[in-house]
């Protein structure tokens, strides 16, 4: 509920997708909705496989990060949930349920197929290992391989493997071999494992491992090694250190991104940036951006902060500076028409802290009420 009140700030998509969306350039369109369909149900295909592994090692979602990753993710959804300010947006919007439903009926069958509610999922986890590939100028697969890759999810409720079996059959169609599926089935540290293969992706498959220990349900995607490397550590895994930037973001959050930027990656960004003459000042600095942090918590507020780290302070500083040029443009702009600015925009903030560029910010309800106005208008 949160997160779909929220996705309707339009803000927020252009400040979170152009790095991650220039990252994966080179994947294939095509390939996305049955690989995202299969990612979907092949998550829970296992409830009820395996042994419950009273006398098992424990597992944790972020025993899949590694060392040296590209891209980390955590959030507590539980948390999030459970949170005043979700609570808030669920009295204000009740209706919200049904625009759901209406707007993402597939994902609402899932969930009613399976018995599972969105405050069942208690945690995610997510790690890619390498973005090299995106400097590719060939493109190649859409799916690169030998890089590290995983997605961790717990749930508190288990769901029967023939109920979801049944739903992929029906929304699968022949994208799936079930048959296939059934017969890769077997058990590594008392996890139910399956190898899947990747769609559209020739000699190229996934391990999925459902896992139950202490009354929740552990289900991990990924590379072979990666998947078994997490079922064997027995202990929760320490995110990347890489540039250090996830030490550097929020100190409470319930969420939180690190991104270790390849170098040249975003330079591929500057010509169509360039043309604009209010980001000019902003595009020079793109080949020195090394890291992007994100981090969010919430409470009866929800607060936000970017932190894009630089080579070197000097960039850090031209950055807040060019930046907060724009938003000086925009406030002006705010004079003349108050009632078409945001209100998380008066609380907006860019400063350099370092070699870091920081923006804050602290959504409420009342951001909740303007987008919903919006829509509506």
């Amino acid at each position: 509920m949160l997160l779909n009140s929220l996705s309707k700030v339009a803000t927020l998509r252009t400040i979170l997708s152009p790095i991650y969306f220039n990252a994966l350039a080179h994947l294939k369109t095509k390939s996305l909705p049955p690989f995202l369909l299969l990612l979907a149900t092949a998550i829970f295909l296992l409830y009820g496989c395996g042994e419950k592994g009273s006398g098992s090692k424990p597992v944790y979602v972020s025993c899949i990060f590694q060392k040296e990753a590209a891209i980390q993710a955590h959030i507590n959804l539980k948390a999030a949930n459970e949170s005043v300010f979700s609570k808030k947006i669920r009295e204000a919007y009740p209706e919200q349920e049904k625009q759901i439903d209406e707007l993402v009926p597939q994902v609402q069958d899932f969930l009613k197929v399976t018995g599972l509610q969105m405050e069942d999922f208690a945690e995610l986890a997510l790690m890619f290992g390498s973005l090299d590939f995106a400097l590719s100028e060939k493109g190649g697969s859409s799916f690169p391989q030998g890089i590290p890759f995983a997605l961790a999810i717990k749930v508190t409720k288990e769901v029967a493997l023939e109920t979801v079996l049944k739903f992929l059959e029906e929304e699968g169609g022949e994208d799936v071999d079930l048959v296939e599926i059934r017969k890769s089935q077997s058990e590594f540290e008392n996890a139910a494992i399956l190898t899947v293969p990747i769609p559209d992706e020739k000699d190229q498959s996934m391990l999925i491992a459902h896992k139950s220990h202490d009354g929740a349900t552990y289900v991990l995607l990924g590379d072979e090694t990666t998947i078994k490397g997490a079922l064997s550590s027995g202990r929760p895994g320490k995110p990347s250190e890489g540039s250090g930037i996830q030490a550097r973001l929020l100190p409470e959050k319930i969420g939180w991104l690190a991104v270790e930027l390849p170098d040249g990656l975003l330079d591929k960004g500057k010509k169509g940036l360039e043309k604009n003459p209010m980001l000019k000042g902003v595009t020079g600095l793109l080949g020195n951006i090394k890291a992007l942090g994100l981090s969010g918590n919430i409470t009866d507020t929800f607060p936000m902060q970017i932190r894009l780290a630089f080579t070197d302070e000097e960039s850090a500083e031209q950055g807040a500076a060019a930046l907060n040029g724009i938003l000086g443009l925009f406030r002006l702009g705010a004079l003349q028409n108050p009632e078409s600015i945001p209100p998380f925009f008066n609380n907006l903030t860019v400063a350099a802290d370092k070699v870091d560029l920081v923006v804050e910010v602290e959504f409420s309800l009342a951001d909740v009420e303007y987008a919903e106005k919006m829509s509506e208008e």
